[in-house]
């Protein structure tokens, strides 16, 4: 299922971009598909989860069971957030839309907190709304593939508008989605918003080269999608 709700993405996606942005030949629509794959696809096939779960067993009250349950942990620490804020919180937007409620506070933090109005479980988000399709755990590995798709189509699109051929192109969008700060912020939201950074600078280039309504609306959709990450 994770799989096929990400091969409908990209199909999309790419379908999406070379409609109303700007041709892409089928090949290095493939290509852009298939590029976040190298990460996620044995992932996606296998329902793992891209995700530091396993810190979840460096502390109590699962640390003294660590052993007999056979964990070993392999995640860095630096990504402690990941398993105990944003995973949590996105677990506590599915039980808000589970039980017929806007996702505005977590009964789950003391007395109540701040849920999507937080901004950090990113409610809003396409992607994340997508996700609400599949369990938890698979959701955050295909948000990841998401992620780096997003960034590659992105920057593709860049590239192309700059001039750049679509070989060239597509190196420099595996160089983006690929790069070590997108690698680290997949699981913050972070991610999804420098992922579609290119995409609000080509707005802005489109806006300042071209005005018209149409670079208007590909500013205002670069703009959306990095406020609602």
């Amino acid at each position: 299922m994770s799989l096929l709700l990400y091969a409908l993405l990209a199909w999309a996606a790419t379908a999406a971009a070379a409609r109303w942005v700007l041709p892409i030949r089928a090949r290095a629509r493939w290509a852009l598909a298939l590029l976040p794959l190298v990460a996620a696809g044995a992932p996606l096939v296998r329902g793992e989860v891209l995700a530091p779960i396993d810190l979840a067993w460096a502390s109590e009250p699962l640390a003294s069971a660590r052993a007999e349950a056979g964990v070993e942990i392999s995640s860095p620490g630096v990504l402690h957030d990941v398993h105990t804020q944003m995973v949590p919180w996105r677990k506590a937007v599915r039980w808000a839309f589970a039980a017929g409620e806007w996702p505005l506070s977590n009964p789950f933090v003391l007395a109540g907190d701040p849920l999507a109005p937080s901004a950090v479980p990113a409610a809003w988000h396409p992607v994340n709304l997508l996700a609400l399709l599949l369990p938890l755990p698979q959701s955050y590995t295909f948000a990841a593939a998401a992620t780096l798709l997003t960034a590659a189509l992105a920057f593709f699109l860049l590239a192309r508008d700059a001039g750049c051929r679509e070989e060239v192109a597509l190196v420099a969008a595996a160089g983006w989605a690929y790069s070590s700060y997108i690698g680290f912020w997949l699981g913050w939201p972070q991610g999804p918003a420098a992922a579609a950074t290119p995409l609000f600078w080509l707005g802005a280039r489109r806006t300042a080269r071209e005005p018209g309504l149409a670079s208007t609306g590909l500013l205002a959709a670069g703009g959306l999608l990095l406020l609602l990450s």
